[in-house]
């Protein structure tokens, strides 16, 4: 029998969200991709990390926490980046190769805040679901899914008091 959970978004993982938002919209900044398309400025809400378990195989086999050292970011439709590691891969951004060492930190520091469990203080979404076939990270919802079927949501339309970023 697959299990779902559903839970509020809580601010806490929102702040942490907006910490990799702001990191992205920083290195953005340094190309012409807000030029061409300035209604997604200052939108963390056009912002989405996604990862599928089948564009990154080989940091699957090197993965030793919680998390993959691999994640997509998508703005308004567009794939912007590719993190696989320190290593940047993307068609907007040329000014460098590599994320810096406060940029890796800061990335997945966040996105191992954002792979707990809610309400768990030692579980991480993988221990309740199994490992993770694909995820997507929004501004307003999270939501993983198990390689077996089992899902992970959290949405801010089940919070009490809503967070707003800035």
């Amino acid at each position: 029998m697959r299990r779902e959970y559903i839970k509020a978004y809580p601010k806490y993982k929102q702040v942490a969200f907006l910490k990799i938002a702001n990191l992205v919209k920083g290195m953005l900044e340094e190309t012409e991709l807000f030029n061409a398309y300035m209604w997604l400025y200052g939108k963390p809400e056009e912002l989405y990390l996604r990862y599928h378990r089948n564009d990154f195989s080989e940091e699957i086999k090197k993965a030793t926490g919680t998390i993959v050292e691999g994640v997509s970011v998508w703005v308004g439709g567009y794939c912007a980046f590719t993190f696989i590691g320190s290593e940047i891969h993307s068609l907007y951004y040329h000014a460098r190769e590599d994320l810096t060492e406060k940029e890796y930190e800061t990335l997945y520091k966040n996105l191992e805040v954002l792979h707990k469990f809610s309400g768990d203080r030692h579980a991480t979404i993988p221990m309740k679901i199994g490992e993770i076939q694909q995820y997507t990270i929004g501004f307003n919802k999270l939501e993983f899914l198990g390689i077996w079927g089992d899902t992970y949501i959290e949405m801010t339309d089940l919070c009490k008091g809503k967070y707003r970023g800035e």
